[in-house]
């Protein structure tokens, strides 16, 4: 899907076990994604150059590789435990915000 700039949403099949490297590279327009609980990994640079991507849910547990979101990136990311987390694209790391009742 890289490079594909219309692309505003998907649906992962449930049997996807990682996401590749460069997997939605550029994707411009794509602005949200609930990754299935069956991931287990994020390659490098998956979701970078999504500068619209505002909300991406995500299982506990899965691996993260470099870059995978974009540098001008903030945005939550919810974990399906249902934790808040945020995405501070400047040290890359994900940071436990809030976590619901």
């Amino acid at each position: 899907f890289s490079y594909c700039a219309s692309l505003e949403t998907i649906m992962l099949p449930k049997e996807l076990k990682r996401i590749g490297k460069h997997a939605f590279f550029n994707c411009a327009s794509l602005k949200s994604i609930d990754i299935p609980e069956t991931i287990r990994k994020i390659d490098n640079f998956a979701f970078w150059g999504c500068t619209k991507l505002k909300e991406v849910k995500i299982p506990r547990n899965v691996i993260l590789g470099k870059n995978v979101f974009p540098l001008n990136a903030m945005f939550a990311i919810i974990n399906k435990n249902r934790s808040i987390l945020i995405h501070f694209s400047f040290s890359y790391e994900i940071v436990l915000f809030k976590k619901w009742k």
